[in-house]
């Protein structure tokens, strides 16, 4: 298998460099790696000229033809990414725009070789993950034309320099293990984000009755579950076979998202950490980069405390059970 690593940043030994050295180490066991950096290559700015609409081919002659060539022989490109005023570095943007004899928008164009995988790692240094989503975005949009199917993606909030890159290893492991072993990602339920308006009838059906199942006969809680507060709520959860099998909801309380109704209905899988990992995410990129606070039953605490959440009150009750108050403070991410 061969894995080509771009590193789309003009720095060559900076933290980009890093997150690229961690993970070469890591996909080397599947494969033959090979890594270059946008900087070391001439490419000049596509001028408009759309001659290439009728030709395939570009009218300048520089390297972008040899970083294609790259491309062609990889059948794995993880195209490695920091932030730069909130979006690629203008180095590799240029390189884009001067794939269009590649793009698949018109005819003829360049095709490359078919059946490649493709991926995408962001980073950036303030905390919120929606700088990372537009990255991602951006990557993936241009895989697509190229016909590079977009198999997944990492984003890496809080890291400036190269020496932050180490605390984040594990995170860059598991993301390199899903490359590697693409059919075991493709077992997993996808997580699905929804307001409370876009929901179907189903959806909502299925939601009500893995909350009545787990909290109302499971736990004997005895509360009025249809709150009102699912209206301005985000939902998230797995779907499978037209069952809701973990679920919860995020929902702005003051300044801070708040997390509710945590469950999942199959234990001893991983559904509960992958349940949160992704929600917390998805709850920040719908809700904007917050501090995310829950009532965690007390049993439950040790869980909440591997995803980085921390305690912040005493042990109270809340409908008979005893609970703690944890957050996740704006700076951590999953």
């Amino acid at each position: 298998m061969k894995i080509l690593l771009v590193n789309c940043s003009p720095v060559k030994n900076g933290a980009t460099a890093e997150v690229i050295k961690t993970a070469a180490a890591f996909l080397s066991s599947g494969g033959e790696v090979k890594c270059i950096c946008i900087d070391d290559y001439d490419i000049k700015y596509c001028k408009g000229c759309r001659s290439c609409h009728t030709t395939a081919e570009c009218v300048q002659r520089d390297d972008v033809t040899a970083v294609l060539e790259e491309f062609d022989r990889a059948e794995i490109i993880v195209c490695v990414s920091p932030s730069y005023w909130a979006d690629i570095p203008g180095q590799f943007k240029a390189f884009i725009d001067r794939c269009t004899p590649w793009c698949n928008t018109h005819e003829p164009y360049a095709k490359l070789k078919s059946e490649k995988r493709g991926y995408t790692i962001a980073l950036r240094t303030g905390p919120s993950m929606r700088e990372c989503g537009r990255i991602i975005e951006s990557i993936e949009h241009f895989y697509g034309h190229l016909e590079i199917a977009p198999c997944g993606s990492l984003g890496l909030c809080s890291i400036e320099y190269k020496e932050a890159v180490a605390a984040r290893t594990d995170e860059i492991r598991e993301f390199c293990e899903k490359i590697l072993n693409p059919q075991a990602t493709e077992k997993q339920p996808k997580l699905k984000s929804k307001l409370f308006s876009e929901l179907s009838a189903a959806e909502i059906y299925e939601i009500l009755k893995a909350r009545s199942k787990v909290f109302q006969f499971e736990q004997n809680i005895h509360y009025l579950d249809e709150d009102d507060v699912d209206y301005k709520s985000l939902h998230c959860f797995f779907e499978e076979d037209g069952r809701v099998t973990a679920y919860l909801r995020a929902y702005l309380d003051s300044e801070n998202i708040r997390f509710g109704r945590v469950l999942t209905i199959t234990h001893g899988i991983g559904h509960g950490k992958r349940l949160m990992e992704l929600s917390i995410t998805a709850a920040r990129n719908h809700f904007g980069s917050r501090t995310i606070i829950m009532n965690a039953q007390n049993h439950a605490e040790g869980f909440y405390r591997k995803l980085d959440f921390v305690t912040t009150s005493a042990e109270f009750l809340e409908e008979g059970i005893v609970h703690i108050e944890m957050e996740l403070d704006v700076t951590k991410v999953n």
